[in-house]
């Protein structure tokens, strides 16, 4: 139930903590699959650009196309962000790294970054990332806001793209 607050995420986050079961890591899925190779098609939640001016300089360099995964981690998911990085740059695929620095983890400065299910593991202190499309801030039909959200709308070979490089990151964590 991440839309009605987290409510699935925070439960299992909270009950693993609880019952002192190990996590080295949450992935999360967050809209992954839309992708637009027009110029001016990604756009940024406000202020994001004084918080990550390097993630910014990123997409303004590349006309601001929402070409890219982009992949928001706490500190201690950093050497899981480098590994996404690394199979991203592998397979080719466009990556743009956000890590929120420990002092905002929780601030309504980055509100954007938490609403989805891996901010329950931020809560918890396991390390997490988000893996996203960066949704309505590229996908007019998010949630059917500005058309009909279908399947026809996506592109596979980035989703499988996405994919892929989290199943190699994973796997690598797993030491397998």
């Amino acid at each position: 139930e991440e839309e009605a607050g987290l409510v699935g995420s925070l439960a299992y986050a909270s009950r693993a903590r609880t019952r002192r079961e190990r996590i080295d890591m949450n992935f999360t899925f967050e809209m992954i699959g839309y992708t637009s190779h027009a110029p001016g098609s990604q756009s940024i939640p406000t202020g994001f650009d004084l918080l990550f001016p390097q993630g910014a300089a990123e997409v303004a360099a590349n006309e601001s196309r929402g070409d890219f995964v982009a992949v928001v981690g706490d500190p201690a998911s950093d050497p899981s962000v480098a590994m996404l990085e690394r199979y991203a740059d592998w397979i080719r695929l466009p990556f743009v790294p956000l890590v929120v620095p420990m002092s905002l983890l929780s601030s309504p400065l980055i509100g954007d970054l938490r609403r989805s299910d891996h901010a329950a593991f931020w809560a918890t202190r396991v390390p997490a990332v988000m893996i996203t499309d960066t949704s309505n801030f590229r996908y007019p039909s998010y949630h059917c806001f500005e058309g009909e959200d279908v399947v026809a709308n996506l592109d596979q070979h980035f989703a499988s793209q996405v994919v892929a490089m989290t199943v190699g990151a994973a796997a690598e964590t797993l030491g397998l």
